[in-house]
């Protein structure tokens, strides 16, 4: 994948989804802990998480694969 393929797919994001994208994807921070810092409950991290990775692999053409954890998209 492009790197500039992924910026533009994040770009697109609103800055929630964004933020908690990249807060649990690439700072490994938990669920619990982006909920708490956003002041959101921890439904709408998991709601905004779904949305960007769907998002995401939509825009960049990979399948999303559902898992106990939490969704994932492949590379």
């Amino acid at each position: 994948m492009d790197s500039d393929q992924n910026d533009h797919a994040l770009a697109e994001l609103p800055a929630r989804p964004r933020e908690i994208l990249h807060s649990i994807s690439v700072e490994g921070q938990p669920v619990q802990q982006v909920a708490a810092r956003l002041s959101v409950s921890i439904r709408t991290v998991n709601g905004d998480l779904k949305l960007a990775l769907s998002h995401c692999a939509k825009r960049l053409d990979c399948a999303l694969i559902r898992r106990s954890g939490g969704p994932r998209f492949c590379a």
